[in-house]
């Protein structure tokens, strides 16, 4: 490794070398003493400083103020500032930090600085449509007061009439794109795209990897005004074979990998018979080597995280579920205007607002009926991809599990957990479910049986398919995963589609009473949803 220092004052870097490279990669460089060469420490000095095979510290770490406004963070995470000094220094590359390990923040600290310093102008994240609002909308308005944002969501006018607003930042989802790739096309000011779960573009045929491509590289033979920032995030760069790298590699680092899909399936996979393909023993190094600049922190890594992270997910309520809602919002707020209710029928209402958001719900005479569940289902299965591990999903009410877990042993392995479940093959099930080995991969269980003495802690991600109105459930539940001989840091994801379920999952975090949380809202001229 090159000896070097940095002299923060004057923004200078010095660096013991004898390399004649220097002067003409560097033209501000200048020699201090013979083996001794002073340069400006910038983003762009770096950059060329690497392509010597230098490493030095990236700018971003002694002249940057890391924001965050609105928060009572006092600093970032040792990880984060790593992922945000690697970003800055390698325009084009991968961030592959597990779930809940803080890769947004990274990100958008890391662009923060490049507009800060004239290396970027505007940011354009494209990210799943469950994350726009609770994760990255979140994240940039509690850390960054000083920056404008839009969140480009609804109709194609109201998506385009956003974008024409000049913002700092602006975050869309993945099929979003495709909705306003004109007006994205015609503005170069926007040079940073930070594109979130970019796994998601494993499958270069699709019409939405093609209209990213073209948005990143308007005219690829030439590279004439490509994008100078990609940046790829995912904790799972393949999610089901080594094949699904190949999409990614070509939207972020196109030279890594071969032209052809072909090439890289023959590289990576054995061809068994017609339609088996296996990995190859050495797939995950050739990976590895492709997906490149890349920087990775698995959860386990980060000790100074808490010991369990939470986070909201939107999803999008399908017209049934609405209509639904509306009708008892209307019916709460005569009750309360005719002075009829009570914590009974409040808590009554409650329960049949969640049974609503899960997509289940059930008659006078206890027979439950599905109903479209929007989005939820969807945005279920990408958390389970982005976790990359085993999972715990906890359903208030029974009748949902059958349901859910009928979708997902498409796709994954899952067992049912409620308490209609025999004992003897509930223990099995936990069992197979705690064998490294065993490819049982998601429970699927009513919380109230499995909310106290168990531990599962070969899962280290919980999701919760809608909310629950007990806090002791709640916390019990997700204490399985919590339990001694747990060793990473553990993340509890809420999936919400409505204004009271918000509600809810704040008060089972922060440990309030549910009591009044319904009836709260309907007082206020709140919409439940």
């Amino acid at each position: 490794m090159t000896p070097f220092e940095v002299i923060p004052d004057l923004q200078a870097l010095v660096i013991e070398s004898s390399d004649p490279r220097l002067d003409t990669l560097i033209p501000s460089a200048f020699t201090l003493a013979p083996g001794f060469v002073g340069m400006p420490h910038t983003v762009d000095t770096v950059a060329r400083l690497a392509l010597l095979g230098i490493d030095v510290d990236s700018p971003i770490q002694h002249y940057y103020r890391w924001p965050r406004e609105r928060t009572l963070i006092p600093s970032p995470f040792s990880h984060q500032v790593a992922t945000a000094s690697f970003a800055v220094t390698n325009p084009h590359g991968y961030i592959l930090n597990d779930i809940g390990t803080g890769k947004t923040l990274s990100a958008i600290w890391a662009a923060d600085y490049l507009i800060e310093t004239g290396y970027g102008h505007r940011a354009l994240i494209i990210a799943p449509l469950s994350t726009l609002e609770r994760v990255w909308g979140d994240a940039l308005y509690f850390h960054f007061g000083h920056r404008k944002f839009s969140v480009l969501h609804g109709t194609a006018e109201k998506r385009k009439k956003l974008l024409a607003t000049p913002k700092d930042f602006y975050v869309l989802n993945h099929d979003g794109v495709a909705v306003i790739a004109k007006e994205l096309a015609a503005r170069p000011d926007i040079d940073i795209i930070i594109i979130d779960e970019v796994a998601t573009y494993r499958n270069k045929n699709t019409g939405r990897w093609k209209v990213i491509e073209k948005l990143i590289y308007p005219n690829p033979k030439t590279g004439v005004g490509a994008k100078p920032w990609v940046w790829g995030l995912t904790g799972t760069p393949t999610p089901n074979s080594p094949e699904d790298a190949y999409g990614a590699c070509r939207l972020i680092t196109p030279t890594t990998v071969p032209q052809f899909f072909g090439q890289w399936r023959a590289m990576v996979m054995n061809h068994q018979s017609n339609y088996i393909w296996t990995p190859r023993p050495e797939a995950t190094k050739i990976v590895f080597d492709a997906m490149r600049p890349a920087i990775r922190f698995k959860r386990d890594d980060c000790i100074d995280l808490p010991p369990t992270i939470f986070q909201t997910r939107d999803v999008e309520l399908s017209a049934e579920q609405t209509k639904h809602l509306k009708e008892l919002m209307r019916e709460l707020m005569t009750e309360v205007e005719g002075k009829r209710v009570t914590a009974v029928n409040e808590g009554v209402k409650l329960s049949k607002a969640l049974q609503l958001a899960g997509g289940c719900v059930y008659d006078t005479e206890g027979v439950p009926h599905e109903i479209n569940t929007g989005s939820r289902l969807e945005t279920l299965m990408e958390v389970i991809e982005e976790a990359g591990g085993k999972i715990l999903v906890f359903v208030p009410f029974t009748a949902m599990t059958t349901m859910i877990a009928r979708e997902l042993n498409k796709h994954w392995k899952t067992a049912i957990v409620t308490g209609d479940t025999p004992v003897k093959e509930r223990n099995e099930i936990f069992l197979q479910f705690e064998d490294e080995k065993s490819d049982l991969e998601i429970i699927v269980a009513h919380p109230g049986t499995m909310s106290h003495g168990l531990t599962l802690v070969q899962a280290s991600v919980v999701v919760w398919w809608t909310g629950i109105d007990s806090n002791d459930t709640y916390t019990q539940a997700c204490g399985r995963i919590t339990r001694p001989g747990q060793h990473r840091t553990t993340c509890v994801v809420n999936l919400s589609g409505s204004a009271v379920e918000r509600r809810v999952y704040k008060r089972l975090v922060e440990r309030q009473k549910m009591q009044g949380a319904l009836l709260e809202m309907v007082e206020k001229g709140e919409s439940i949803l």
